[in-house]
């Protein structure tokens, strides 16, 4: 299991107490207290790159929108980024995202630009015979994105001594 850097109470949130005296966060934090929305810029790092499907409602948001999206549920889209938040971003990254995680996410954008070009051709004789090809190479790369799923669902749950769950490289 991946340690969250937030922990969310209904529509508070607060920095995990183990993650909030590291850096770039302590930094992060300190500089802009005056900030009301800072927990809310800590939960779009959060949702940007937390591994979890069913514990991040922006798990399969397209990859090049999701930041925007995020804001805006968030109510921040059209607020200044905070001084030091793009380090925050690296490093939430960072420790969210394990080499499963990275080709998974590839896997993923690939599948929705596959998607968006099938969506965009126009059909005729010659074009109908490139897609069906299309569609079995889809095939084979959506197969293995659920096998590459099922690795980072696995990855995401693993146990050690004591039935406690930590994260792969803990």
């Amino acid at each position: 299991m991946v340690a969250r850097i937030i922990d969310i109470k209904g529509n508070n949130y607060s920095v995990n107490k183990e993650v909030a005296m590291l850096e770039p966060i302590a930094t992060f934090l300190s500089k802009n207290k005056s900030n009301k929305d800072i927990y809310k810029w800590i939960a779009l790092a959060h949702y940007l790159y937390y591994p979890k499907s069913d514990e991040n409602p922006f798990w399969n948001i397209r990859e090049h929108i999701k930041e925007s999206y995020i804001k805006e549920k968030l109510g921040i889209k059209n607020s200044k980024e905070p001084t030091g938040f793009s380090e925050v971003k690296r490093f939430v990254e960072e420790i969210y995202e394990t080499p499963t995680i990275r080709v998974f996410k590839s896997h993923k954008i690939l599948i929705d630009k596959m998607a968006d070009y099938i969506n965009s051709i126009k059909l005729d004789d010659k074009t109908f015979k490139n897609s069906i090809t299309y569609l079995k190479e889809f095939e084979t790369i959506r197969d293995s994105y659920k096998k590459i799923l099922k690795d980072v669902e696995e990855e995401m749950n693993i146990k050690v001594r004591g039935n406690i769950k930590t994260a792969y490289d803990q």
